[in-house]
């Protein structure tokens, strides 16, 4: 079954327990569907299972890409922090989100 251009997001997984669709990038289809021949996972499998790092990797990897782990305005660079810049990057104008009707 071919990925779509959009994904849609499970209520039980959003902050606002609404199911939401977004518009996935053309880039980011054309490396899912490389990624979905090559592991062979299905539309429903969890596309990056065992391929995230634990906190001492991405810990190591802030020290070596010399990124400060508390900047000079106290903020921490973490997991979480990086998660916002994406959807703050997300919602660029070119970038289509919304949420599906209830």
């Amino acid at each position: 079954m071919p990925l779509s251009r959009f994904s849609t997001l499970r209520a039980s997984t959003t902050k606002n327990y609404k199911q939401t669709v977004i518009s996935l990038h053309e880039d980011v289809v054309i490396e899912l569907r490389k990624l979905q021949a090559k592991r062979r996972f299905s539309n429903n499998d969890l596309v990056f299972a065992g391929l995230m790092p634990n906190m001492e990797t991405f810990k190591a990897d802030f020290k070596e890409a010399k990124i400060e782990s508390i900047n000079t305005k106290n903020q921490r660079a973490d997991f979480h922090s990086l998660r916002h810049t994406l959807a703050t990057n997300l919602v660029q104008p070119c970038i289509v989100h919304y949420s599906s009707p209830a």
